[in-house]
């Protein structure tokens, strides 16, 4: 499978990520998938996300304190990950709630996926011109939530490890080759999981 990133592909889904004015006080988000994302996709759609907020934010206090929620609780749930979460999925941020939607009145992020033929899917996004970073961060979690409420986030916890394995050995998230890159890493180290 070939990343089509060079020309076209069609919409083969898209999700909006919005968080009302006072999500910094009740901690609700709303995440709306209008057209379904490609079967078994989710964690690599998720991956592409994740890697471009990193990139977007660059290094400061928002995706370093991201990247570490994100390590600590792949690293506490890893083993019951490959279990198929036995006990239940356990939140990344028991404090986000995911509510119904849309949202008329805050910020909007979207994610729209193209597929091309039988290349991996990849995404453009959409993010507020004068974006809280806070909330740029808390997409990527609010995302993650969405998808293991809604399908199965048992990769999920082996994904941010993977990841995170990339950053620090390969390449900084401030460049852009780790848009593409950091998720192939991870996405290689899932299907050398599954093959050993």
């Amino acid at each position: 499978m070939v990343l089509g990133l060079f020309g076209g592909g069609k919409k083969a889904g898209r999700i909006r990520i919005e968080f009302p004015n006072d999500f910094e006080v009740t901690s609700k988000v709303c995440v709306v998938e209008d057209v379904q994302m490609p079967e078994s996709t989710e964690i690599w759609i998720w991956s592409l996300y994740y890697t471009k907020q990193l990139f977007n934010l660059g290094f400061c206090e928002h995706s370093e304190g991201l990247r570490g929620m994100l390590v600590n609780w792949a690293a506490e749930n890893i083993e019951d990950s490959l279990n198929g979460f036995p006990e239940g999925y356990k939140s990344i941020d028991p404090e986000i709630g995911l509510i119904g939607g849309p949202i008329s009145k805050g910020e909007k992020y979207t994610i729209t996926v193209l597929a091309k033929g039988e290349n991996l899917p990849f995404i453009n996004t959409g993010v507020p011109l004068k974006g809280l970073q806070n909330r740029a961060a808390y997409s990527v979690v609010a995302f993650a939530e969405f998808i293991a409420k809604t399908r199965d986030a048992s990769e999920l916890p082996a994904t941010i490890l993977a990841l995170n394995e990339y950053f620090e050995r390969e390449g900084n998230y401030t460049e852009r080759r780790t848009l593409v890159q950091g998720p192939l890493y991870a996405l290689q180290s899932i299907i050398g999981m599954s093959d050993s």
